[in-house]
């Protein structure tokens, strides 16, 4: 089609304004949100932005062709944000690195006295987000054009979306983008990072009657006002010709209107007749070929004689000729020059490789058997000689196995074990250990032989083993057994819930439930969580605890023990001036507690059981109907493991709306509840389904539900999450 530039289309005043009654240009590039035509596509869209904002925590995709709206979607997007919302966008281009993401990014979210340093830019942006948080905002964060963005920059803000503050993700993040960004998303640096992709969602072009709505919509906000311009045969013609992508489909509009029709540099008519050309062309081509081998062969015929001549002149290949006839005599082939049914090149390669075959063959018919002497009287005695001194140094050995001791284990150390979801080195302690040794460990209903790996031979007095506990309190045994010598006796040892250094797991299990703490930080590395409480000198107050996030380890730090929570929230403010930056999360102990009890379930399950073994069987939940208090459902929430997974089918304003859906889908009663938080003041009702070990299993469990659900995109969520939300409506 014929290019029009973008100053040609948003000229103040194009020369058919007037002849339509238009007050501006319809199909000007320029974004302006009144010209937005939100199409059920788009809408539907736009309200799950919405939703996911709200309850999504991880990061999300919007993918579209070039011209196809998203930036106009995006706006529309941010003109509808909520009151909680803190929204920073950042405009992408090719030349913004990862540092100067986090500068634009704590610029957008209104960080004053930037550094200079990339660390302390990073802290302050951290300090600056946990504070929207504390304050129950929701702080997104939205780039346009994110394909240009280079790789570091990518990795940053998948980094960013990984970050956590109170338990809860740092930033919801969403990436408006063409889909040339999957080649970089799934390059192998960033593809593992790619799992914390919660939704990638499609922005399709407009069909051909949403085309011609689309151009009533732009005249009319233009000022037009009577019969569309755009006839049916024009509509069919844009549509057709822009593929329903909104930016060509405005060039195609812009040009119509000002010359009454479209032009386009090659009708379809034009290139059929091209492609019919190039076929003829293609079918020429054979006839060349066959016409100048039969040339060839006819020059051949002519100077056939020449050409034998010059092949019977030459020596050595009359030698070579010879010396085939030869072989072919041998291996009686007709060498008669008419009877011959290939060339001689070919008859030399086959016998070559039949030369080869018989000689590969050749040693095992010729080669003579070895044959023993019939009557080997003299060697008779040297044998029974050998066979003698044989059996008697089995017998030596016998006596040598039977005289080695029975392996006997006399204590275990360290005894008792301290529970941890690491591997540790156990001493077992005893005599008659030999290389040859296996260990087998047994605790309730288990018992496992440990392999080589696991096991390691000091002496014959010492077996170091290595193995995983895990979080379960128990009574464990240990055997040693020796293919020759027999087995140990069985040593007993305990594994109990020990605290060490910093960690206070089993002090916090021992704490009023009713009681409150302060929760500092969050991190995957137990070394993270030592050495931020040695950097702040809070060893004596404060102490961490495990759990697991997304079947993966995490350590929560946290500060002091208090009867309620106004002394937590006035012991907030007086916290060592190291940690003036960190807003604390206000935590009950019975919180803590359920965390770390159904992190150490989670473990001792794996333990136990195959991952093969997973079932996606939910828990069993209360039965939801529509008289239900959803405050009676708040405990079972409470009690389910943060890093396991439910979906949210809906969320709401009135409660009435909530009894009425589950009146519509009582087919889901047995596993759905719904809970009551408030948003913005005022009350907020969701209703969540099932409990998934992850989120695979999330995903396989929308197929399950009625179509009408599925169409209306359940959203994934995790349990720590929906703690998060609880935690903050008290």
């Amino acid at each position: 089609m014929i290019a029009y530039s973008s100053d040609d289309i948003d000229r103040l005043e194009p020369a058919y304004l007037k002849n339509y009654g238009l007050q501006e240009a319809p199909f000007a590039t320029l974004h302006d949100d009144k010209f937005m035509y939100l199409d059920a596509e788009r809408a539907q869209r736009l309200n799950m932005l919405q939703h996911m904002c709200r309850y999504s925590n991880l990061l999300l995709i919007v993918q579209g062709v070039h011209g196809v709206g998203k930036t106009a979607l995006m706006q529309r997007f941010i003109q509808s944000a909520e009151p909680d919302w803190q929204v920073c966008e950042i405009a992408a281009n090719t030349m913004i690195d990862a540092e100067q993401l986090l500068f634009q990014a704590a610029q957008g979210f209104g960080v004053r006295q930037l550094p200079q340093d990339a660390s302390d830019l990073q802290e302050m942006l951290y300090a600056k987000v946990a504070t929207f948080h504390h304050n129950d905002q929701i702080p997104i964060l939205i780039i346009d054009d994110a394909h240009e963005l280079p790789k570091d920059a990518l990795l940053a803000i998948f980094n960013l979306a990984d970050a956590y503050v109170y338990d809860v993700n740092l930033l919801r993040i969403i990436l408006f983008c063409e889909p040339q960004i999957e080649k970089i998303i799934n390059s192998k640096d960033v593809k593992a990072l790619r799992e914390r992709v919660t939704h990638t969602m499609e922005v399709p072009p407009l069909d051909e009657e949403s085309t011609a709505e689309y151009l009533k919509h732009r005249m009319a906000v233009a000022g037009f006002n009577g019969g569309s311009p755009f006839t049916p045969r024009l509509v069919k013609k844009i549509f057709k010709a822009s593929h329903g992508i909104p930016a060509q489909i405005n060039t195609l509009a812009h040009q119509t209107l000002e010359s009454g029709d479209i032009q386009i540099e090659q009708t379809d008519e034009q290139v059929d007749e091209m492609l019919v050309a190039g076929q003829e062309n293609k079918q020429g081509k054979p006839a060349i070929y066959i016409t100048m081998a039969v040339l060839l062969v006819v020059i051949v015929l002519v100077f056939q004689d020449q050409i034998n001549s010059i092949f019977t002149e030459s020596p050595e290949q009359g030698d070579e000729v010879t010396l085939i006839e030869d072989d072919a005599i041998t291996q009686g082939i007709d060498t008669d020059a008419d009877t011959v049914p290939r060339d001689t090149e070919q008859v030399t390669t086959e016998l070559e490789v039949q030369e080869r075959i018989i000689s590969l063959s050749e040693p095992e018919s010729t080669q003579p058997e070895l044959v023993e002497p019939a009557t080997p009287k003299p060697e008779q005695p040297v044998e029974q000689a050998s066979e003698s001194t044989a059996a008697g140094s089995e017998t030596a050995e016998q006596k040598t196995e039977v005289e080695l001791p029975t392996p006997k284990v006399s204590s275990i150390e360290p005894n008792p074990v301290p529970t941890t979801s690491s591997k540790q080195t156990i001493s077992i302690n005893g005599e008659g250990f030999t290389p040859d040794s296996e260990v087998l460990i047994s605790w309730t209903g288990k018992e496992k032989k440990l392999s080589a790996a696991q096991t390691r031979i000091i002496n014959e007095n010492q077996i170091e083993i290595s193995i995983n506990v895990g979080l379960t309190e128990d009574n464990w045994a240990v055997r040693v057994f020796d293919p020759k010598t027999g087995e140990s006796n069985t040593a007993e040892f305990k594994v109990v819930s020990v605290d060490q250094g910093n960690q206070k797991d089993k002090w916090l299990l021992a704490q009023n439930p009713t009681g409150f703490t302060l929760q500092l930080f969050g991190t995957d590395k137990k070394e993270n969580a030592d050495q931020f409480i040695e950097e702040h000198r809070i060893a004596g107050d404060a102490g961490y605890f495990y759990t697991q996030r997304n079947g993966k380890d995490w350590y929560s730090v946290i500060y002091g023990a208090f009867a309620d929570k106004k002394a937590a929230q006035q012991t907030a403010k007086t916290l060592p001036a190291s940690l003036n930056k960190i807003k604390p999360w206000v935590r009950r102990f019975d919180d803590i507690q359920a965390n770390i009890n159904a992190s150490r379930k989670v473990v001792q399950k794996k333990k136990l059981k195959p991952a093969t073994t997973t079932t996606s069987k939910s828990a069993p939940i209360p039965l939801a109907t529509s008289g239900t208090d959803p405050a009676q459902y708040e405990a079972w929430l409470w009690s389910q493991n943060p890093s396991s997974y439910t979906l949210q089918l809906l969320g709401a304003r009135q409660s009435d709306s909530i009894k009425k859906f589950l009146r519509k889908y009582s087919s889901l009663n047995g596993k759905t509840v719904y809970f009551h938080t408030r948003h913005d003041t005022r009350d907020w009702y969701t209703v969540v389904y099932g409990v998934y070990a992850d989120r695979q299993q999330a995903q396989q469990a929308i197929k399950r539900l009625p179509k009408e659900l599925q169409t209306a995109s359940p959203w994934i969520r995790s349990f720590g999450s929906i703690h998060a939300e609880l935690n903050r409506a008290e």
